[in-house]
């Protein structure tokens, strides 16, 4: 009951955190067109309505079999340096493919503003594509119905197609008819094994170690961005 309640009360600061940043993004530029504005969940009811469907996953994160919030580490060293590598190397490679197949130049607005949508909406994105469904889709139904049999296969089977939500999301048929098949296809494929990565980081240290992961490697694509911007 006292690691529930910790994890949810570490989750609770984490969607106070993000609605902070996004009352923070609002008050500002808005540093995105409206489109993306829009597909990142500027709806504030739609935005709630998620972070409070993540607040039922974290409730029932020990009846999926899957590690709390707040996970039990020996030292911060131990919590911070799976995320920030691969977070980092995530960051890295984004950045890379963006100068290789799409962009030339910055494709940000670095103000205070900005970056509180940034990483708010790096949040959202955690809770909406990898919490929510890993718990009450992946894991639950399996645990609850099928009383565990089968569980490891259902879900590495969910995990699998669960990577495929934000690479989905992005790449559309209307990116592929103005960029073409190599931008479409390559931004997919890093995109999806990014996510996979992520999963598997979840399903075995848990979400808060996730998220630090997702934050690295937001805050690294700033910065690269951030560099050849100053440098061009």
């Amino acid at each position: 009951m006292a690691q529930r309640l910790l994890s949810f009360l570490t989750y609770s600061l984490i969607a106070l955190a993000v609605v902070f940043g996004r009352l923070l993004w609002m008050d500002g530029t808005q540093p995105e067109s409206a489109l993306r504005a829009q597909f990142y969940g500027e709806d504030p009811p739609t935005m709630l309505l998620f972070l409070a469907l993540g607040g039922v996953a974290v409730l029932l994160t020990k009846e999926a079999g899957l590690p709390p919030v707040l996970p039990a580490i020996s030292s911060c060293r131990e919590l911070i340096r799976l995320p920030a590598g691969i977070g980092l190397g995530s960051g890295v490679l984004l950045v890379l493919w963006e100068l290789i197949f799409a962009m030339r130049e910055s494709p940000f607005v670095f103000t205070v503003q900005a970056i509180s949508f940034y990483l708010s909406t790096a949040v959202i994105l955690e809770i909406t594509l990898h919490l929510i469904p890993v718990v009450l889709v992946a894991r639950l139904p399996g645990k609850l119905i099928l009383a565990g049999r089968w569980q490891q296969t259902i879900t590495w089977l969910g995990i699998l197609l669960i990577a495929g939500l934000e690479p989905a999301l992005i790449f559309s048929a209307t990116l592929f008819a103005i960029h073409g098949p190599g931008y479409v296809f390559s931004g997919f494929a890093l995109l999806y094994a990014i996510n996979l990565a992520q999963l598997v980081v979840f399903y075995r240290r848990g979400f808060l170690v996730t998220l630090l992961l997702r934050l690295v490697m937001v805050l690294t694509w700033l910065s690269l961005w951030g560099l050849i911007h100053s440098l061009g």
